[in-house]
């Protein structure tokens, strides 16, 4: 189901709500999140991101065909590269990318729902709140976040602990591997950022020379020389999904005040923002019709699909899983719906009884 567009909002990806955002005693919803993200909001984040464990896994290819190239790489990142060439998908402590989308599948399913309605709502309080409306939007926005809550606490337990554990564990690799300049510094680039701001060891998958890496091991590793515009943006806007997703999720997380609920507001319109920005990249017909362009996308695109009238794509069918066994970096894709038109699922392909029971619009 097409989903509408929002309203432009500054270049710079930042949106000032009406209703007292940068004034007074909200000044703080301005100032970037710097805690410690919730368990929830780094999970997601590691969801979204997930494409840069490919770019990890390519440049350990690399590694093992042309180690001239790496011959200043210290012997502890050489190990770690040799782990995510020969483990990944091998070792339960190195998940592939399938089952690193199960893992965290298993827990950001369950909010499919309650998050759409967080966005709904801060997309409702930015475009129209005023003096009159902005006490009964703040009361639905405050629901919406408390629903969100809920749904979060309630999908703590083993399943997030393993998740945790196990993408953790494999993005600290990742990370010793792309912040080493002995790395990068294969493909002309430095080191990408390694300091902590406050959000769970993601620093170096969010900073904007992750996206130069990106097209640079792209180039070496495909063998092409251009450069390809979209897929920079697409990595950018991966990007903001998963800073602005953690952040709403952590905040919803973290407190019940005004000034808390505003700045998950502002950072969850825009996530929504982010998310449609996504979408508008997806041949969303082509992905309904085709199941090898369905298996190509990735996983935050396939979360985002709207569904499709004539039912989902079967995958489990022996000739198209020998293909994407032949294609691994291309997780398993399982369902999306929407609700009152705004993206419901793009935390997970959802398959919980809130989204079955007949509650998205189809």
């Amino acid at each position: 189901m097409p989903t509408p567009a929002l309203p432009c909002i500054p270049p710079s990806g930042t949106c000032f709500l009406q209703g007292g955002f940068g004034m007074g005693p909200n000044a703080e919803a301005n100032e970037p999140y710097g805690r410690e993200w919730h368990p929830i909001g780094a999970l997601y984040a590691r969801r979204a991101l997930d494409p840069v464990i490919d770019v990890v896994v390519a440049i350990a290819d690399d590694f093992a065909n042309c180690p001239a190239k790496y011959h200043r790489v210290p012997d502890r990142v050489a190990d770690t590269l040799g782990g995510f060439r020969s483990l990944v998908g091998r070792d339960p402590e190195w998940p592939d990318a399938a089952q690193r989308v199960a893992f965290s599948g298993g827990v950001i399913d369950g909010l499919g729902v309650s998050a759409a309605g967080l966005r709904k709502a801060a997309v409702v309080f930015v475009e129209q709140s005023s003096a009159t409306t902005e006490p009964r939007l703040r009361r639905a926005a405050r629901e919406a976040a408390d629903t969100l809550r809920v749904s979060c606490e309630q999908s703590g337990g083993a399943a997030m602990a393993l998740a945790e554990r196990r993408l953790g564990s494999l993005f600290e690799r990742a990370a010793s591997v792309l912040t080493s300049e002995e790395v990068t510094g294969a493909f002309g680039l430095a080191g990408l950022p390694a300091q902590p701001d406050g959000r769970s060891g993601l620093t170096p998958f969010l900073s904007p020379g992750m996206v130069a890496l990106h097209e640079a091991v792209r180039r070496t590793t495909n063998g092409t020389q251009g450069r390809i515009p979209a897929e920079e943006q697409k990595l950018g806007t991966v990007q903001r999904i998963a800073r602005h997703g953690a952040d709403a999720l952590s905040m919803t997380m973290d407190g019940h005040d005004d000034g808390r609920l505003d700045t998950a507001l502002e950072s969850a319109y825009n996530w929504a923002r982010a998310l449609q920005d996504l979408l508008v990249g997806i041949d969303v017909p082509r992905a309904w019709l085709d199941p090898r362009y369905l298996l190509s996308l990735q996983t935050a695109e396939r979360d985002i699909l709207p569904p499709s009238p004539a039912g989902e794509i079967e995958l489990d069918i022996p000739a198209l899983q020998a293909w994407a066994a032949a294609a691994p970096e291309m997780p398993y894709f399982r369902g999306t719906l929407t609700v009152n038109y705004e993206i419901c699922c793009s935390t997970a392909g959802c398959s919980t009884r809130s989204c079955s029971s007949g509650t998205c619009d189809r």
